[in-house]
């Protein structure tokens, strides 16, 4: 996967199935051991996340239909509703 320049993310999950799948096959019987112990997988580097600005957050609010944009301020101080798919 790494010769395919796969990142290191999309590796790990495509990793994370086949271990899975294998880890079945050893609970079926189907193998004796899985071969996925001490793989060592490619670290995942962390990247910074923008930061929206006031300016930034009042610019999409007033960008938006007016009945949305109380929204827009909650999510910007993260006052979501918990629980409620949107």
């Amino acid at each position: 996967m790494e010769d395919a320049k796969l990142a290191p993310r999309t590796i790990r999950s495509h990793y994370g199935v086949f271990r899975a799948l294998l880890n079945a096959a050893v609970v079926e019987d189907l193998i004796a051991v899985t071969p996925c112990r001490g793989v060592r997988l490619p670290e995942v580097r962390k990247t910074p996340k923008p930061i929206a600005s006031v300016e930034d957050v009042v610019r999409l609010a007033t960008a938006v239909p007016a009945e949305y944009a109380p929204a827009i301020y909650l999510a910007a101080l993260d006052l979501r509703m918990q629980g409620v798919c949107v």
